[in-house]
């Protein structure tokens, strides 16, 4: 195997790997090759973690499968806007001339493996909707596609409930700014988010949100564990935000458990390192930027829960002092 060939079993910190099934087998292999010779921090718990923006990806193409018909209907529209330069010109100048609109806000045709497109897509669709709804009444290629004004409401529900994926999406791409610290906070904002929408007034978007909760399970059940660990180590963040977290969706004795277990992983990963890399030189990196969502704002409150709350710390590890000291503010 190239580990043992090129002697690299003790010098690799990551492989990437494509999302296909037969990577398992790989992966699987790599585990029983790596962990006999203790090639692996806290054993293997930690050893596969999947692409976020992948994960989410797979979430929200779960919701939208829920809603085809609908897709299909803007989809049909924005093809004959773009597909005839003749009848784009004059939609454009409809556009602009009746509805004052500006007619550089180009229709885009989504590509439906990334869903972020649709997002798109669908917002371009809404910014035009009267726009729709006024060729549909003497234009007979529209009057078959256009949706009806609950169908275009329920539009309008869907691109809203995107726009927090969109966004986390955003934050988890970053390439100038250090992303595994944030992706407990992106993960945790949705669920959150789910949550809610599922328990919300939308019976159809309840019915999405649905499936979508289970996929996030399968994949972000036990998020809390290693994106947890990421996050406590953001001088911004550490416990009391996991801590934070945790309680606004599971309640006191489930958030208590649960970072509990997070606490122990912490401790276990850090006495590995103590034993194996005690003599090497602390890296000091640029930290992330402070990431402020647009459409939704979870922690007005954390500042409150911060000042109000306790938890009790025991030994004086360089790990449990890193814990005892205040986080940077979250909101500055």
């Amino acid at each position: 195997m190239f580990l043992n060939q090129w002697k690299l079993d003790d010098k690799i910190l990551s492989i990437t790997v494509d999302n296909a099934t037969y990577n398992d087998v790989m992966v699987s292999t790599l585990k029983k090759r790596l962990v006999p010779k203790g090639g692996l921090l806290d054993g293997e718990v930690l050893f596969h973690v999947r692409c976020c923006a992948h994960i989410i990806n797979l979430i929200v193409q779960k919701g939208l499968s829920c809603i085809s018909e609908i897709l299909d209907k803007i989809r049909a529209l924005t093809k004959m806007v773009t597909k005839s330069s003749h009848r784009g010109d004059e939609f454009y100048d409809c556009a602009e001339k009746i509805f004052h609109l500006d007619g550089k806000r180009k229709l885009n045709l989504d590509m439906q493996v990334r869903w972020n497109s649709t997002y798109k897509m669908l917002g371009t669709a809404l910014y035009y909707k009267d726009v729709f709804l006024h060729l549909s009444s003497d234009h007979a290629p529209f009057k078959g596609y256009t949706p009806s004004e609950d169908e275009w409401e329920k539009v309008s529900v869907i691109h809203n409930f995107l726009e927090l994926f969109y966004e986390v999406t955003c934050m988890f791409s970053g390439v100038k700014y250090p992303t595994a610290n944030l992706y407990f906070k992106g993960a945790w904002m949705v669920h959150r988010h789910l949550f809610e929408a599922g328990n919300g007034p939308h019976m159809f978007l309840k019915e999405m949100v649905q499936p979508m909760l289970i996929k996030f399970d399968k994949y972000w059940s036990e998020y809390n564990l290693y994106l947890a660990c990421a996050a406590i180590l953001d001088p911004m963040y550490k416990v009391k935000f996991v801590e934070y977290c945790f309680s606004k969706l599971f309640g006191s004795d489930e958030a208590s458990r649960r970072l509990n277990l997070v606490l122990a992983t912490m401790k276990s990963l850090f006495m590995d390192y103590k034993l194996q890399y005690a003599s090497s030189s602390p890296t000091i990196v640029s930290p992330s930027p402070a990431t402020t969502l647009g459409s939704k704002n979870y922690f007005d409150d954390y500042d409150h829960f911060v000042g109000t709350s306790t938890r009790s710390q025991v030994g004086k590890s360089q790990l449990e002092m890193y814990l005892d000291d205040d986080a940077l503010d979250l909101n500055s």
